[in-house]
């Protein structure tokens, strides 16, 4: 049996608007961490709540759904 390992991190381009790259990149050094990994951080954060509400708008749909039945 052949296990396949998930890469721990993947390395992805993306563009930004040049002054959320500025902000971005002020922030990390106030912080004194690297441009990419408070990206990373804000993008894994910011997917974080959009599930949850994700999952929270489903809960929602399917009580409503319930109640309509």
């Amino acid at each position: 049996m052949a296990i396949s390992k998930q890469p721990v991190s993947i390395r992805i381009t993306i563009t930004l608007p040049y002054q959320v790259f500025r902000d971005l990149q002020n922030q990390a050094d106030q912080e004194g961490r690297s441009t990419s990994n408070l990206g990373a951080f804000l993008l894994e954060n910011a997917l974080g709540r959009a599930k949850k509400r994700a999952g929270s708008q489903l809960m929602v749909d399917s009580d409503d759904q319930d109640r309509a039945a």
